[in-house]
């Protein structure tokens, strides 16, 4: 059992040492997006739209209209 165990440990080790790192989120590429509310949006789902909006523009300088 514990062969098996160090072997599955082995396995995920080196699976994990040669994977390639991610490139990230070009965030200029979705300048034309916009953030889509439904028109029966609860308060909450309002106020979450609002605050991805201004963390988005904070975090990129794109304001996304909703």
């Amino acid at each position: 059992m514990r062969s098996l165990v160090a072997i599955g440990l082995m396995a995920m080790l080196c699976t994990s040492l040669h994977a390639k790192p991610q490139a990230g989120v070009d965030l200029a590429r979705l300048s034309g997006w916009d953030i889509v509310l439904g028109a029966s949006a609860i308060p909450s789902e309002q106020y979450a739209a609002e605050e991805f909006q201004r963390l988005f523009k904070q975090a990129s300088g794109i304001r996304l209209p909703i």
